[in-house]
Parts: structure tokens; sequence; C-alpha cells
């Protein structure tokens, strides 16, 4: 996802990308912490 979007994006879409991926994995785990992938995902949170 932060790949994608800095090849898209340029620079600006790495400083928006890179919070807003850290603010999406806790947001998930505070609120699907059973999920598989969730847990998979947030592994070392």
């Amino acid at each position: 996802m932060i790949l994608i979007t800095g090849i898209l994006f340029g620079i600006i879409g790495l400083i928006i990308a890179v919070p807003a991926y850290t603010a999406i994995k806790v947001i998930l785990k505070e609120f699907l912490a059973e999920n598989k992938i969730v847990k998979k995902l947030t592994k070392g949170l």
C-alpha cells in the first residue's frame, strides 16, 4: 500500500500514506482483534 501510494503520488503520497497505514492498523487491531487477517497484520504491534 505504501509503495503503491509513493509511486502514484510521489513524496506527498508517502507523507500521507505512512501515518494513514499506521492509523488503519491500530484501528483494526482495536475493533477487529479476533479476525485472523488483522492478527497477522498487527502481530508485532
